[in-house]
């Protein structure tokens, strides 16, 4: 597990920020460069992905078409994902938010009615994401956390993605619950594998969308938690 290496001990604790995301890459499409390396940024934007988008090779041109000209010059890598992330900031300059700072104005949920359309047609020339997190690598798994800094939201889209957020009112944080569906929260991780006690988070069903607002108000997706 990469929060198990002496190198993640060394880096997070030189690391203070109030929105991290980090990331260790398992290639599937893309040589081992700085280039194909998440999570990738644009502006204040910054996406990670944990997934593979089947059959790439052939909907490359297909999915690189949808990116706003002005924005292809920025794809630097060869990666499935790289790609995704511009698609997705296609939408969001569509609907304006790459505009001035690049600060996004709505909420969690605003943000993922924006990019639900793109990632429902991305799944769909992938030939629909698989629901087996253990399942062949080369089939179509759209996990992923997008940020801008200040809102973020995470989607399960077929590999594993736990949730811990407490509340701010929670008077105890080593005891649950340890994550709430509406409110402010005191904190808010994500991750692809729980990070210490399994008990204190929660995993995110197939298809799953949760969110954290500027103000640190917690949004989740009809029946996105695991019971």
């Amino acid at each position: 597990m990469a929060a198990d290496t002496p190198v993640y001990d060394t880096l997070s604790s030189q690391i203070e920020s109030k929105t991290v995301v980090a990331h260790v890459r398992r290639a599937t499409h893309g040589d081992h460069t700085i280039g194909n390396t998440h999570p990738f940024q644009y502006g204040r934007w910054v996406f990670a992905h944990n997934g593979n988008i089947a059959g790439f090779d052939e909907v490359r041109s297909t999915l690189r078409e949808g990116v706003a000209s002005d924005l292809r010059p920025h794809i630097l890598g060869d990666t499935d994902s790289e790609i995704l992330f511009y698609v997705l900031l296609t939408a969001l300059s569509d609907a304006g938010h790459l505009d001035d700072d690049g600060r996004f104005s709505g909420s969690p949920k605003d943000l993922w009615e924006i990019i639900r359309p793109v990632v429902t047609r991305v799944a769909e020339l992938g030939g629909g994401m698989h629901t087996d997190p253990d399942g062949p690598s080369d089939r179509t798994y759209l996990t992923f956390v997008l940020t801008d800094g200040q809102t973020l939201i995470g989607h399960q889209g077929g590999k594993p993605l736990f949730v811990h957020a407490p509340s701010i009112d929670h008077e105890n944080l080593n005891e649950p619950p340890w994550v709430i569906e509406r409110g402010t929260a005191d904190h808010f991780l994500l991750a692809s594998e729980p990070a210490h006690d399994p008990q204190m988070w929660t995993p995110i069903q197939q298809g799953g969308v949760v969110g954290v607002g500027h103000d640190m108000s917690v949004w989740t997706s009809p029946e996105a938690l695991e019971p």
